[in-house]
């Protein structure tokens, strides 16, 4: 039995080298696994000019219960009649 010595690269059906053809592991999620941005919650995010990441995090998860909209106003930054134009008519937020 003979038994190779040296340095191989290792390549995948691509001729690749494996290491390019690996998707890096950088612990951000991959874009397509990312949340769809658009809509309500977007737009206003816009209107108040923060990302729609923090608007999210400010309003909190649906199952905490109803927003205060003045909490969630002063960690914005923003005022509450801002914050309730920006929000206009998306249901379920609780007025302050």
């Amino acid at each position: 039995m003979s038994v190779a010595t040296g340095t191989f690269a290792t390549t995948n059906s691509s001729n690749l080298p494996a290491e390019s053809a690996a998707p890096a592991l950088t612990g951000e999620m991959p874009a397509s696994a990312a949340p769809a941005a658009g809509g309500p919650l977007a737009e206003a995010a816009a209107a108040l000019g923060v990302s729609e990441e923090v608007l999210h995090n400010a309003l909190g998860e649906p199952g905490q219960g109803q927003p205060n909209l003045t909490a969630v106003a002063q960690q914005l930054g923003v005022t509450v009649e801002a914050l309730e134009a920006a929000l206009g008519t998306m249901p379920n937020l609780e007025r302050p």
